[in-house]
């Protein structure tokens, strides 16, 4: 199975800057894909409690995603991607503390498990 094998069984909810709401159930959604890719690599998949640090808040319905959310899936996929030879690359807004979540950084993730 390849990076968009993994892609093609995820239903990934499109992506509309302005229109999107940007939940925890999008960010579960990424999730499920870096933890295929960590499949790939022999890995076992995480939780938002295995990558968040201790104090940070898990993601859940109704509640804000934070940057930390988004930073820890940048981070967990860009592992996994290079553990199998895959260029990483880099990301728009490399640093996004404080920063509102944009659909373009959302994408970013999509694409990159395409």
């Amino acid at each position: 199975m390849s990076i968009s094998e993994i892609a093609s069984t995820l239903q990934l909810t499109p992506v509309v800057a302005g229109s999107t709401v940007v939940s925890a159930a999008l960010f579960e959604e990424l999730l499920r894909g870096v933890n295929g890719v960590r499949g790939l690599a022999g890995w076992a998949p995480l939780t938002w409690s295995t990558i968040l640090s201790p104090n940070d808040p898990l993601p859940a319905p109704g509640q804000i995603v934070l940057a930390r959310h988004l930073l820890a899936l940048r981070t967990r996929l860009n592992e996994a991607m290079q553990s199998l030879g895959a260029p990483a690359g880099s990301y728009t807004d490399a640093d996004v503390q404080g920063l509102v979540i944009q659909a373009s950084y959302i994408t970013e993730i999509q694409n990159r498990l395409k």
